[in-house]
């Protein structure tokens, strides 16, 4: 009886376990190739003319559910594309750039899909909930495993304590970047993107994140078998104003979720920039080309220019002239304004109100303190 329970069990385990699929997508001029594995865990690993530049790293979400969209997915459908386009991209450093990629979405139970593109210099992957029922978050797993003890560059959090990442989440994103192997990074510590790491044979790959909105940023973590693990900020429950000139909110209790979604969206891009060359890491436009579109149809009245910090560079003090032409009916409008004091860095409420009436002019002066600003607001009187 106990080798019929046993050799019962053993059936059941081996019928739970899902037969792994294994499927290849390759960027327009083929150097570059993807390989997606959908079995008991979604994963996927990286080649770079012939080269393995990230091995099998797993990635999935755990919902408030109970569900986890990654592990056990049941595949109902898969659909290839491949695009090439022009986009337009007027305050970019170029005025339009080519997108060309080839595409493997993966159609999952409950709406659920994962999307996969291959550029000539990197592949990228995003989940997309096509629900309308809204749910939470618990955790994104993200995991990059690399393929032996490869040298990275890292930005880590420089502010907070070892080991202590609620410390770490209230930072400004600055540090100089450590060069160290993988099996070097310091655990306790947060990195924030993007990073970069390099293969023995001299492949660099770029960490980096796109398409971020309603939705933590993205940090990652060292783990002892050479792999990097992401993290996030769980959502905010209690904040109260504070920081530097109580300027800002600071977060005294979070709830136990990353993201509170309100029902259909797709989810920030998780992108590995990917080249032999260091120049074409930086020239990439990979960032760009995988933000969401601008949702202005017109565009024609932004005018780019030219802009110094004063904070940095120059806090002499400063008088402009305001250039209102392009105010219609300019006589029957009043002017309000607040203007910074010569302590505003110190004391946020160092300030002046004043309040032009009639002004009849098409410009006004200001005169600021040294490195202050302002704020103007024009009303019909």
């Amino acid at each position: 009886m106990k080798k019929l329970l046993l050799l019962y069990s053993l059936l059941l385990s081996i019928l739970s376990l899902q037969a792994e699929r294994r499927f290849t997508l390759s960027s327009p001029n083929g150097n570059l190739s993807c390989s997606v594995f959908l079995g008991d865990t979604l994963s996927y690993s990286i080649l770079f003319k012939g080269s393995q530049v990230l091995s099998k790293s797993s990635l999935y979400m755990t919902l408030d559910n109970g569900e986890t969209v990654g592990i056990y997915s049941k595949l109902r459908s898969c659909k290839r594309k491949s695009v090439d386009r022009i986009v337009e991209s007027p305050f970019y450093r170029s005025s339009e750039i080519s997108d060309k990629y080839n595409e493997l979405v993966f159609n999952l139970k409950k709406e659920w899909s994962v999307e996969f593109r291959a550029y000539d210099d990197g592949i990228a992957y995003r989940f997309v909930n096509g629900n309308d029922k809204g749910f939470k978050i618990l955790d994104e797993h993200v995991e990059y495993s690399l393929s032996g003890d490869e040298k990275v560059i890292v930005p880590y959090v420089a502010r907070g304590s070892d080991g202590d990442f609620e410390s770490q989440f209230f930072n400004s994103f600055e540090n100089t970047y450590t060069e160290c192997n993988v099996s070097a990074i310091n655990p306790g510590r947060l990195i924030f993107l993007p990073m970069m790491y390099e293969t023995s044979n001299g492949i660099k790959v770029c960490i980096t994140e796109s398409d971020l909105e309603n939705y933590p940023g993205l940090y990652l973590r060292g783990n002892s078998n050479c792999s990097l693990k992401g993290i996030h900020a769980p959502c905010p429950k209690r904040v109260e104003q504070g920081g530097h000139n109580r300027l800002q909110m600071l977060v005294r209790e979070r709830e136990d979720f990353i993201a509170s979604i309100d029902g259909k969206r797709s989810f920030p891009w998780r992108i590995a920039v990917v080249s032999d060359d260091a120049c074409n890491i930086a020239a990439s436009n990979l960032s760009y080309l995988l933000a969401s579109p601008s949702r202005l149809s017109d565009v024609s009245w932004v005018k780019p220019g030219k802009v110094a910090w004063d904070w940095w560079n120059d806090w002499n003090p400063a008088e402009l002239d305001i250039d209102l032409s392009f105010i219609e009916d300019v006589d029957n409008k009043s002017v309000e304004m607040f203007i910074d004091g010569i302590n505003f860095h110190r004391i946020a409420r160092d300030y002046r109100k004043s309040m032009l009436g009639r002004f009849g002019k098409s410009s006004i002066k200001v005169k600021l303190a040294p490195g202050g600003g302002f704020v103007m607001k024009i009303f019909n009187k």
